[in-house]
Order: structure tokens, then C-alpha cells, then sequence
């Protein structure tokens, strides 16, 4: 108790803050109840020195201000004694423990319209309450306390959980709360949302991502996809992610391009993706259409950008002699890989060639999804050997014209 005496008698102290200088003792009971029972203690020993001395010594008086205990004033004053001290609030919080319910009201205030499952409540105090915790701490040097904002939050976290039946989540909350409860301000941070799937691109008129957008007033595959979705998430802003952009004008088909899309500051996350595919289907009609939507999260970027599968693609070449098909070959040829800046083995299947007019061919290559296809027919640095050198042929790359996408991520 002399740690407890040491404090009271140079600041004056809330049920809460001084219980929480012992808050790894004894579980089942919060600081207040800690401060209270203190308070306790300690008016037991002061009551029985008035009692004995028909007096009220001067620290008696001056732990007696310190503590605001009602029932410790009150039976003084039953006694016939006077303590006459100006009431003060607490040295560390201000008393800011009177106005949880205030801040509760403004909290939920802010959270109209948001949908989620799990809430985490953040804190922030003013520098000047910091440095007055720390000052008191390091008086008695209790290794048993925690920090004011650690109780703010979790008494915070536990009214607001209840009332809205969400659970306190402190790894992945849907929503984060940042409190300020001395300059009554709130924020409200939700958790970004992700969605995966795959897109067919049906027409060389649609560009896939909005910054191809050419034509006046047209779409783009990304539009199309995110404008629905923004709307039903009800966000402010989205991030559109593919593993890499196809040509302009060429054709997605088989399996789909895959994509995620994360969508900031959503107020909805409770929504029907297979009746979001629906109406993106419906309005997209000819152009493009999604498969296979669903949840992701941030892991699923990574392994976008990984992605696995196979390609079978139709591209259109400009041929200095003829091309003559012995049948489909099987090619091993070495890539430069980007990150390791090393030439690896790859391996492509030329399985058709067609003559579509003049000196252009139509060639139908088989090959792993990253592969560069353009390097590989025109005698692009990364490729080696090009197709032009195997078949003994100069010839220049026009453009793809269609990709059937084998694969899953």
C-alpha cells in the first residue's frame, strides 16, 4: 500500500487511473473496481486515525482530496468535521472516464451506415495526458500497470460490441475506429474490401482498362466491371488489378484473364456477387463477361501476379516468304526473366499456320500464360532463338488476335 500512498498523495486520482497502475493483478475486475477497492483500503486505516484522534491531521485532509471517496468525506463530515477541499479532476485523464457514454453515442453516430461483423476501437489522447501518465508511472515504477489508451479502447471496444452484437477483432476488424475523446472526434476506417474472378473479352472494340479508353463516351473491360460493384459496396475509390494488359483489339476467351479488384472505404460488404455477375453480364452483353466472382483478399495480388496456366493463342504475322506447315512442332527456346534478370527455359508449341492474304499468316501458338509472345516471332531481345530464325523466315508481329486462357489462381 505505500506505492498506493506515494501516489495519492501527490495527485489527485480517478477510480480508473489509479487501478490501473495494478492492472495485471488479480483478473475478473476492471481498473475502476481495482481503484475503488484501493480507495477502500486506504479510507479504512484514515477513518479509524480520525476516529482515534478526534481529528483530521493534515494528510489525512490532503489524501482525502486526492481520493474523492464519498463515503470517506461522508463519514467525516458525520463525525462533525469539515474537510473543505476544492474538488479537482483527475491529474492523468481529466476525467475523461465520464464522458465513455458521450463517446459511445458519437461512435455510433458516426457508423450509421456501415455494414460489418467485427469492430476494433483505436484511441488518440493528447500528448500533454501522455506525458502526464508517464510522469506518474515513473514515480512509483509499477511494472503491473497499462497504458490509458489501452483501457480507453478495450472499455470502448466492449460497450460498442455489445450494443452492435459485432465482435472485437484485433487482427482483421471489418471496421477500425479511431476515438479522440478529449476534441469529441471520431474516424472511420473500414477495411477494403476484395473481389476475384476472371473476365472474357468478346470484342476488339473494348479496351481492357480504362486508361486504353479511346473512344468517346465508350467502356473498357475495367468499367464495366468495377462500376456495378463500386456501386453495390457503396466505396469512394478501387484499385483494378491484372497480372498484365493484353493488346488493345485482342480476344480473351476459354477460362477468362484473371483480376482483383479492392475496393477502399466501403460502407457495404454484405452483398450477392452471383447477382452483381448477373447484372454485369446483362449490361456488358457482347463486349465482355465475368466468371467465377468471389471474396479474395491481399494474398490473392500475390498470387495474381503469379498466375499459372496456359495459353492458346491466334496471332497475325507479316511473313517475308512463304510459310510452309510440316506439321506442329514443339519448341524449347530460353526467356529473360525480369525479376532475376537470368534467360530460362521455356517451352511453345506451334501448332497451326494459315495463310490469311498476301504475305500474312495466321499462326496458332501454344504457350505458358507470361511468355512474350511478340519477342518470340519478331526477334526481341528477351527470346532466343525466335521463331523467324527457326524457320529461317524475317517477319514482323501484327497483333493477337484472340488468347484462349487455360488455368485457375
Amino acid at each position: 500500500m505505500d506505492k498506493v500512498l506515494e501516489l495519492l498523495r501527490r495527485y489527485r486520482l480517478c477510480h480508473n487511473c489509479l487501478g490501473r497502475q495494478f492492472a495485471l493483478l488479480l483478473h475478473g475486475m476492471d481498473n475502476s473496481t481495482r481503484g475503488l477497492a484501493l480507495k477502500y483500503t486506504i479510507a479504512f486505516e484514515l477513518h479509524r486515525r480520525v476516529l482515534d484522534e478526534k481529528a483530521v491531521p493534515e494528510d489525512v485532509r490532503l489524501l482525502a482530496s486526492n481520493m474523492g471517496l464519498k463515503e470517506f468525506d461522508d463519514a467525516v463530515k458525520a463525525l462533525g468535521f469539515k474537510l473543505d477541499y476544492a474538488s479537482k479532476p483527475c491529474y492523468i485523464c481529466g476525467g475523461v472516464f465520464d464522458k465513455v457514454e458521450e463517446v459511445v453515442s458519437m461512435v455510433l453516430d458516426a457508423l450509421t451506415g456501415y455494414e460489418f461483423k467485427s469492430i476494433l476501437v483505436g484511441v488518440k489522447l493528447p500528448s500533454e495526458v501522455c506525458e502526464k501518465e508517464d510522469e506518474v508511472r515513473s514515480v512509483v515504477a509499477l511494472p503491473y500497470g497499462e497504458s490509458l489508451r489501452e483501457e480507453l479502447s478495450r472499455v470502448l471496444g466492449k460497450k460498442l460490441s455489445s450494443i452492435l452484437k459485432a465482435k472485437v477483432d484485433m487482427r482483421k476488424p471489418d471496421v477500425t475506429v479511431v476515438v479522440d475523446p478529449y476534441r469529441m472526434m471520431v474516424e472511420v476506417n473500414p477495411a477494403p474490401i476484395y473481389v476475384k474472378g476472371f473476365f472474357l473479352k468478346l470484342s476488339p472494340e473494348v479496351p481492357v482498362v480504362s486508361k486504353d479508353l479511346e473512344r468517346v463516351g465508350g467502356e473498357t473491360v475495367e468499367t464495366l466491371i468495377v462500376r456495378p460493384l463500386m456501386k453495390a459496396f457503396e466505396a469512394v475509390d478501387y484499385r483494378f488489378i491484372i497480372p498484365f494488359r493484353d493488346s488493345k483489339r485482342t480476344l480473351i476467351l476459354g477460362d477468362g484473364r484473371p483480376f482483383v479488384v479492392r475496393f477502399k472505404h466501403p460502407r457495404k460488404r454484405f452483398v450477392d456477387l452471383d447477382e452483381l455477375v448477373s447484372e454485369i453480364n446483362s449490361r456488358a452483353s457482347g463486349l465482355m463477361e465475368v466468371r467465377r466472382l468471389s471474396w479474395a483478399s491481399r494474398s490473392d495480388v500475390a498470387k495474381l501476379r503469379s498466375f499459372k496456366g496456359v495459353e492458346e493463342a491466334k496471332v497475325l504475322v507479316k511473313a517475308e516468304k512463304a510459310l510452309r506447315f510440316m506439321g506442329p512442332m514443339k519448341l524449347t527456346v530460353m526467356q529473360l526473366d525480369k525479376s532475376s534478370n537470368v534467360f530460362r527455359e521455356e517451352t511453345v508449341e506451334l501448332l497451326d499456320v494459315e495463310r490469311v492474304g498476301g504475305d500474312v499468316y495466321r499462326l496458332r501458338l501454344k504457350y505458358r500464360v507470361g511468355f512474350l509472345v511478340k519477342d518470340f516471332l519478331s526477334g526481341g531481345p528477351r527470346v532466343k532463338p525466335s521463331l523467324k530464325e527457326i524457320l529461317k523466315s524475317e517477319m514482323n508481329f501484327l497483333e493477337i488476335v484472340e488468347i484462349n486462357v487455360r488455368g485457375a489462381f
